[in-house]
């Protein structure tokens, strides 16, 4: 079946994409805008004003290991991202998602007043909003899933969750401006209205499937629900092979990795750059945004070129996700170590750059490959893969602490070592044990057909 009766613009399930997608860069400018935010309230800063000149001192005197305490409380509340699973069985993917934004949002906003009374509250609201945060973002492919057809879900999924890589690029100069030109307080009450904003417009306009939407055309409901796989009722989990499959660990142990990466990138670059190469809060916002609009162009890269090599059939969806996974890891362990022995600034942005670019390409794989193998218990592996990358982006700041504690380049490049054999180990770990194949205790003999059979379909329609 083919669907004529609209403009690409008009069909609602683009319309749903491109909120989770704003959804996405609303998530990430929330979680980084601390990183951004720590760096202005421990440092001085020499203010000019026409002809005159003074020291701002710096508001806290935390230091490095506080820092990275402080940076790591988001992520133990994230570890429970998994529970985003049995959340959006219970009140439906939307709600659950919106919910989940809009009370980060509110203590988003609340944070100045938390920080100037207590450290310990800030902290206890840092850890909400990861158990919030987390819960959404673990619900994301749930809220796609009844308007994402097999032939387009990695176009579709790839494009959402580019909003991350976004959310991050435009965070880090957006928050740095903001500190620059006002202050520390106003990141966080303008980036906690944008996510207010955002749920407003949400629970106005999107619901849980195509069934519920009153804005959908009868002939893309119909599209729809012809397309995309019926699912049962209420999901009886088969615990025992989830916990002994290898494809599934091997797929948690590389999002473990993933997020160590990905959160030095976004948490300790800021703090790296200024620490090393001495560079001022705005423009410490603009370097670091760099290697996330590298990422940008590698997810929307990525996410096309996976579905083209899935519906082509130039490779079986397995050795795609064998592919991305494995190229992101062994790549990321070049570009550490010259970046590790290289200690120049120039060099180690470009580093840096081409180390996001490799990995966001690969990121269409860590949220298609669940779906993927494990069918209607795709939202619980996702989730998990969540808590494995929260427990990585927790200890990651407090690694660095411990590590890093005279702010020289060489206690730097043994963190880039260090990292570099992380990424070693899983590249090699999924190459052998990962897959993209459907599990036999994920799907029964009959829905495994029937998801061939349409997803066939789909791909002859595509061609």
């Amino acid at each position: 079946m083919e669907l004529t009766d609209a403009k690409f613009y008009k069909r609602k399930r683009y319309l749903v994409a491109a909120f989770v997608f704003l959804g996405w860069i609303v998530i990430y400018i929330l979680r980084m805008n601390l990183s951004i935010n720590i760096v202005d309230m421990t440092s001085d800063r020499i203010i000019t004003v026409g002809n005159e000149t003074w020291i701002r001192k710096a508001e806290f005197n935390w230091s490095l290991k506080e820092k990275g305490l402080i940076l790591s409380a988001f992520f133990w509340g994230y570890a429970a991202s998994f529970l985003g699973a049995f959340v959006a069985e219970k009140y439906g993917g939307v709600t659950t998602f919106g919910t989940g934004i809009a009370l980060t949002g509110l203590l988003t906003i609340l944070s100045p007043i938390l920080i100037h009374w207590n450290l310990t509250a800030y902290i206890l609201a840092r850890i909400l909003e990861g158990v919030f945060e987390g819960i959404s973002a673990a619900t994301s492919p749930e809220v796609l899933r009844p308007w994402s057809t097999p032939a387009e879900r990695s176009r579709l999924i790839g494009g959402v969750t580019s909003g991350y890589v976004l959310g991050t690029m435009l965070g880090f100069p957006l928050c740095g401006t903001i500190a620059y030109y006002l202050n520390w307080e106003a990141v966080f009450y303008i980036t906690g209205s944008m996510a207010m904003l955002w749920c407003l417009l949400w629970f106005s306009l999107i619901s849980n499937n195509p069934n519920e939407d009153t804005w959908i055309s009868s002939q893309e409901r119909q599209y729809l629900k012809q397309m995309i796989p019926s699912t049962r009722g209420k999901i009886v989990y088969p615990w025992k092979q989830i916990i002994r499959s290898k494809p599934v660990w091997a797929y948690w142990n590389d999002r473990f990795v993933e997020a160590w990466s990905t959160s030095f990138l976004t948490y300790c670059l800021p703090i790296f750059i200024r620490d090393v190469h001495n560079v001022n809060i705005q423009d410490i916002g603009i370097l670091s945004g760099i290697p996330h609009f590298c990422g940008m162009v590698g997810i929307m890269g990525g996410s096309v070129l996976a579905d083209y090599l899935r519906n082509s059939r130039m490779l079986s969806i397995s050795n795609v996700h064998k592919m991305y996974l494995s190229f992101a890891q062994f790549s990321a362990v070049v570009l550490l170590i010259i970046a590790a022995l290289w200690k120049n600034f120039l060099v180690n942005i470009i580093c840096f750059s081409f180390f996001r670019l490799f990995y966001t390409v690969s990121i269409v794989s860590y949220l298609t490959l669940p779906v993927d193998i494990a069918g209607p218990y795709s939202c619980f592996i996702c989730g998990f893969g969540f808590t494995s990358a929260a427990v990585s982006y927790s200890l990651n700041p407090i690694v660095m602490g411990l590590l890093v504690t005279d702010h020289s380049i060489a206690q730097w490049s043994g963190y880039f070592l260090l990292l570099s054999v992380f990424n070693l180990w899983a590249g090699i770990v999924f190459y052998k044990y990962g897959s993209g194949d459907p599990q036999p205790w994920a799907f029964d003999h009959d829905s495994v057909n029937t998801a061939k059979q349409q997803s066939k379909e789909e791909i002859t329609s595509a061609n």
